[in-house]
């Protein structure tokens, strides 16, 4: 199952680098694919395992969703992943993604010297920067997340 499961994540790590999005039916289907291959493996307490792990996947990255950091694609990806790899996993998980996405930042920060210029934005204007405040949305140094999940959740599956 680890194997197909990275083979699905390096789908959608490509379909979001092309297409800037990773679509309902890759995601759907890794939810399905946890939810059959569970139940059918460990019966019904096999489908709870699955049912835990996309609720827990979905409600992590459900924060960042909802205040404009991630797209839809990711969050259901990493419910998806929960899915598969249930509670535990998808909880480590997701502290590792979160890093690979900050190191990929920082990264993208230093390349194109808006470091400095990020770290004033964060300390004296986020603070009082409302929810529906969307002026930066435009433009703003946002990359493809589905390459962090992919690369966070194979480097996780290497160590589980």
């Amino acid at each position: 199952m680890n194997i197909l499961l990275g083979i699905i994540l390096a789908v959608a790590m490509w379909i979001d680098i092309k297409d800037k999005i990773i679509p309902n039916w890759l995601t759907f289907s890794l939810m399905l694919l946890g939810l059959i291959i569970n139940l059918s493996i460990d019966g019904w307490s096999g489908l709870l395992f699955s049912l835990q792990g996309l609720g827990v996947g979905l409600a992590i990255f459900l924060i960042p969703f909802v205040l404009g950091g991630l797209g839809a694609g990711d969050v259901k990806l990493v419910a998806g992943i929960g899915a598969v790899k249930g509670v535990k996993f998808v909880l480590l998980d997701s502290l590792v993604i979160a890093i690979v996405g900050g190191i990929i930042s920082l990264f993208i920060l230093i390349q194109e010297k808006k470091l400095g210029r990020m770290i004033k934005k964060v300390i004296y204007r986020l603070p009082f920067k409302s929810l529906s405040d969307r002026e930066d949305q435009e433009g703003n140094d946002a990359f493809p997340y589905g390459v962090a999940v992919a690369f966070g959740t194979w480097y996780t599956l290497f160590l589980h």
